[in-house]
């Protein structure tokens, strides 16, 4: 859950209480809309919004020190059975392969992301079986 505050946005520069607090400043709920439908480009800057302090989640890795992206994406689950389940079939498709599921800071896996401009974090609230 994302944490608004009162702030001048870099977009727009309007004072709103709906910003949030970017690597580049406050950014408000609306242009932030705006550049996840890259209606606002940011000069190549890349714009990343840090999760909450105290925020945790499960990641599949290997050898419990080495992030697994998939198609780019770091993937950060809430509950532990959905990164299980993520594992599970990363260890079908690559059989030997040494994955395991880690409760890890959230602050650490969006550094890690921060630092690759070739990825992106997506942390998963709740998973919906398909019908």
């Amino acid at each position: 859950m994302a944490i608004y505050e009162k702030g001048i946005c870099i977009f727009c520069e309007k004072c709103r209480d709906d910003c949030l607090a970017s690597n580049l400043g406050s950014i408000c709920h609306d242009c932030w809309q705006s550049l996840l439908k890259k209606e606002i480009n940011p000069g190549g800057v890349r714009v990343g919004v840090p999760p909450e302090p105290d925020k945790f989640g499960y990641a599949i890795m290997e050898k419990k020190n080495i992030y697994i992206t998939i198609g780019g994406t770091l993937y950060l689950f809430a509950h532990e059975e959905h990164a299980k389940d993520l594992a599970d079939k990363v260890r079908i498709s690559e059989p030997g392969s040494d994955v395991v599921v880690e409760r890890v800071w959230a602050q650490a896996a969006y550094s890690y992301v921060m630092q690759h401009s070739e990825l992106k974090l997506l942390y998963v609230e709740d998973v919906k079986e398909k019908t």
